[in-house]
């Protein structure tokens, strides 16, 4: 009985002092190791970074250009709508006061409004095309460009 209660004490003694400084003294190691890689990992990142800052600084000018320009032609087919819609209404209002009678009136104020209710729609379809498909390049230019890095990174 007294050799039982022995070897259980062995097995439940708690580690001199010397194997828990050791212990100590490696887990300590390591995780320095484990800093030391880290560190090499960031200078690695920060190396591929300053390695490449001209090819960022084109991809992200090509970038900028081609949504500064899917704005522009956006901006410039509004404005050719709102001169089309300014020609049909200066129209619109020659026909009116050349209307002989209330009759003839009311025809050409419901024709105009049914032109320009057809017009608005036709416009609207036509601009929100070209929006898509303006940023539609501008989607698969950024895809490309992230490919790029990926597979140059």
């Amino acid at each position: 009985m007294a050799i039982t209660q022995a070897k259980n004490k062995a097995k439940t003694r708690k580690p001199t002092r010397p194997a828990a400084k050791a212990t100590e003294q490696n887990s300590a190691t390591l995780a320095d190791r484990g800093n030391l890689y880290e560190m090499f990992k960031l200078r690695r990142l920060a190396g591929d970074l300053t390695q490449q800052p001209n090819e960022s600084a084109v991809t992200a000018m090509r970038l900028t250009t081609l949504v500064a320009e899917a704005f522009q032609n956006i901006a410039h087919s509004w404005l050719q709508i709102g001169q089309k819609h300014w020609n049909l209404n200066v129209e619109g209002v020659s026909k009116l006061v050349n209307s002989g009678s209330p009759h003839e009136f009311a025809a050409v104020q419901t024709e105009l409004f049914r032109t320009s209710m057809y017009e608005i729609a036709q416009d609207s379809r036509a601009l929100f095309q070209k929006s898509v498909d303006a940023f539609g390049n501008v989607r698969t230019s950024f895809a490309e460009a992230a490919q790029e890095r990926v597979s140059a990174g």
